[in-house]
């Protein structure tokens, strides 16, 4: 592994190290993604630690780059939300990675809580095949926890992602989203990533369709030009289930 790499890998380390009395969920998952993540480092660079997901796309920039944990969030993002189309349905938003329960409209209809309040790692996510998982499964603070019950339809739900400046400094935050159809349920997300500055918005969704349940599921990455933006997607149909995936 070259010093940039190591560097770039010894960073999120460091944070994690700093960060892991507090961060939500099973501490032993987090500890085996963190020694993942310290073998194996970032990849896609010249490291000599070939990852096949990456071979034609280099993270040298990420692992250059040195990020920080976000911020307490206390701005109202007012003009960042303002710019969003506007769809009638339920709104979560998250600036810089956190819920912001003062921003979000919730569904009527099924249930919704936070990863922060309710985490819950999945059982289909892979961070042995796929280093940016595991620093996800490592950092993640926060995210969507959703369940539409059998036979519900769960209407459109809004999932936005805002990135705010970050006070002159490069930040990075890893969501986790875990979304769950039951038996005939559906469900139409709009999943909008935005933002200002320079940051690392890592984010890993696990997500199960039930027997005859059907999902849409739209990503609109409006990311700033000084982002990067990496999303892992895990899907589990059941019989007859369909998920309808567009990402722009």
């Amino acid at each position: 592994m070259n010093a940039i790499s190591s560097a770039g890998t010894a960073g999120f380390l460091a944070r994690y190290e700093g960060l892991k009395s507090q961060l939500p969920g099973d501490r032993l998952v987090r500890e085996a993604s963190a020694e993942l993540f310290r073998v194996n480092g970032i990849p896609g660079g010249t490291s000599g630690r070939r990852a096949e997901a990456w071979k034609y796309t280099t993270l040298r920039a990420i692992a250059e780059a040195s990020f920080h944990e976000p911020l307490t969030q206390l701005d109202d993002c007012a003009a960042q939300l303002a710019l969003l189309p506007v769809i009638d349905g339920a709104r979560l938003v998250f600036a810089d990675g956190r819920f912001r329960p003062d921003l979000s409209v919730l569904p009527e209809n099924f249930a919704v809580q936070s990863f922060a309040n309710a985490p819950d790692f999945g059982t289909l996510s892979r961070p042995d095949r796929d280093n940016l998982v595991a620093l996800n499964t490592m950092l993640t603070e926060d995210g969507v926890v959703l369940a539409v019950p059998d036979g519900v339809d769960g209407g459109t739900l809004q999932i936005v992602s805002l990135a705010t400046e970050g006070h002159g400094r490069a930040i990075a935050f890893h969501p986790r989203h875990a979304i769950r159809l039951g038996r005939g349920a559906s469900l139409r997300v709009l999943e909008i990533s935005t933002g200002a500055g320079v940051y690392l918005h890592n984010a890993v969704s696990e997500i199960h369709v039930g027997e005859d349940a059907h999902l849409v599921h739209v990503r609109l990455q409006d990311e700033a030009r000084g982002s990067f933006h990496v999303s892992t997607s895990y899907v589990e149909l059941a019989a007859r289930g369909t998920y309808d995936g567009f990402a722009l």
